[in-house]
């Protein structure tokens, strides 16, 4: 069985469950954008070091952005909300870019930013996702290859080493089943704020506006115990 074909498999048993009820694994959710107080939340399946990320590597607070490029909630979230999370960074919070796709066709759009992230740095990463994102709320159509490269080339981002694309699809389907088994990730966009010191964080589901991200970062920089 060839790699594209178990690829599509895997983000078919991630879209079924996804859209269930049904907690296949531990769910650390609330419902609905409510936080349902904070929990001991294990993050060791998140694979950090390959993901892209801002602000301090070391921090103690961190917010985890769980999100997929075909999501019309994420282009609308993240459209509005990526200052905010540019300035928490700034501030010493580590914002994490989570891969996190539920269709198949976004998965080759995830491996080119993720990449490009690779080759290229944050910058130009961050660049590529708004990018993406102000063309889905301005068309409101999603993203197809053609766009992506559409705004690559008026960005003058360079297309990355193919061999990396073809690569890190399988790792990125490979660690969405995994976040919805082992993390109980179940959509997007997801969010958890985590303090890194005691090991607990809160979990926050669907567009949340501005404000809510704001509030939610100011509660965990304030201390979780």
């Amino acid at each position: 069985m060839g790699k594209t074909v178990v690829v599509g498999a895997i983000l078919i048993a991630v879209a079924l469950v996804a859209s269930s009820i049904l907690a296949v694994g531990p769910s650390l959710l609330g419902t609905g954008g409510r936080v349902e107080g904070a929990e001991r939340i294990d993050v060791s399946v998140i694979e950090e070091q390959s993901l892209p990320y801002i602000g301090d590597a070391s921090s103690r607070y961190r917010v985890y952005v769980f999100y997929d490029f075909l999501c019309p909630f994420c282009a609308e979230d993240l459209n509005e909300s990526i200052d905010d999370l540019e300035e928490y960074a700034s501030k010493g919070v580590k914002v994490v870019f989570v891969d996190f796709p539920t269709h198949e066709a976004s998965v080759p759009i995830h491996s080119i930013a993720r990449c490009v992230y690779k080759e290229r740095g944050t910058g130009e990463f961050l660049e590529l996702l708004k990018g993406i994102y102000a063309l889905y709320m301005a068309t409101g159509n999603p993203p197809t290859m053609l766009d992506v490269l559409t705004v690559m080339n008026e960005l003058g981002i360079d297309y990355p080493d193919q061999a990396c694309v073809d690569n890190v699809r399988w790792d990125i389907s490979g660690q969405a089943y995994r976040l919805l088994t082992e993390l109980g990730i179940r959509g997007t966009p997801t969010y958890i704020f985590y303090d890194a010191e005691t090991g607990k964080g809160f979990v926050m589901i669907g567009a949340i506006g501005p404000e809510t991200l704001r509030n939610s970062i100011e509660t965990l920089m304030k201390g979780i115990e």
